[in-house]
C-alpha cells in the first residue's frame, strides 16, 4: 500500500498532538464564512474574531462584505505602509488629544478614522514609508487639503495670507467701482472693501 506523506501541522496543533495525541479545532472554519451571521445578524471578523455589526465591515468578498472589520483593515494598512501597530497609532492619537491635529475635530473610527500624515519628501515609495517621517494624524478633509496644496508650505502660507488679508490691489479696484463699492454684505450692511475678509465672508 502506498504510504502518503503526513500532513504538516501548525504549531498549535503540533503541541496538542504531542501532549495528548488528539487535536481539537482552535478557530472554527465555516464554508462560505463571509455569509455566516449570528443570531443578532452580526458578522465575524477573520482577524480579531469578534462578531460585529455588518456596518463595521467594508465592501468586498464573495458575500459583499470584506472578511476583516474596518478597524483590523485599517490596522493592517497602517502596518504595511507605515510600520506601526494599533498601539502606536493609539499612542499618537493620545498625544494630540484624540482629535485631528489641524481642525481639532473628533475622529469617527471606521471608514473615517484619522489618517497618518507623513513627510512626502522623505520616502520615494508612496506605498511604503520608513515610519520615521510621520507628522501626525489628520481627518480626511484636512489630509486631502494638504494634498491639494502638494504639501507645499509656501502655497499654504500664501493661502493663509489670502484668507486673512485678501488681495489689496483687487480690493482697491473694486472700491473704485461705484457699482460694487456699496454692495451690501449678507447681513444687509455695506462695508469698506479694503477691510480684510472675515471668516463669515467666505
Amino acid at each position: 500500500m502506498h504510504q502518503h506523506d503526513p500532513i504538516p501541522l501548525c504549531k498549535s496543533h503540533t503541541a496538542q498532538y504531542n501532549d495528548t495525541g488528539a487535536m481539537r479545532v482552535i478557530v472554527p472554519r465555516y464554508k462560505h464564512a463571509s455569509l455566516v451571521r449570528d443570531a443578532d445578524g452580526n458578522k465575524q471578523c477573520t482577524t480579531c474574531r469578534q462578531w460585529l455589526p455588518v456596518d463595521k465591515f467594508g465592501k468586498g468578498g464573495s458575500g459583499g462584505l470584506a472578511s476583516r472589520c474596518l478597524q483590523c483593515a485599517n490596522d493592517a494598512s497602517r502596518a504595511r505602509k507605515f510600520g506601526i501597530t494599533r498601539e502606536t497609532y493609539d499612542a499618537l492619537l493620545s498625544l494630540q488629544g484624540g482629535v485631528c491635529w489641524l481642525c481639532k475635530q473628533l475622529p469617527n473610527f471606521g471608514r473615517n478614522s484619522l489618517s497618518v500624515d507623513h513627510d512626502h519628501n522623505c520616502c520615494a515609495d508612496k506605498y511604503k514609508t520608513c515610519g520615521g517621517c510621520i507628522r501626525g494624524l489628520l481627518c480626511g478633509s484636512c489630509n486631502l487639503a494638504l494634498g491639494q496644496f502638494d504639501h507645499n508650505p509656501e502655497r499654504l502660507e500664501a493661502a493663509f495670507k489670502y484668507l486673512v488679508e485678501g488681495v489689496p490691489h483687487i480690493l482697491a479696484y473694486l472700491q473704485s467701482r461705484a457699482d460694487v463699492a456699496a454692495l451690501p454684505t449678507r447681513d444687509g450692511d455695506t462695508r469698506d472693501l479694503l477691510t480684510p475678509f472675515s471668516s463669515g465672508d467666505v
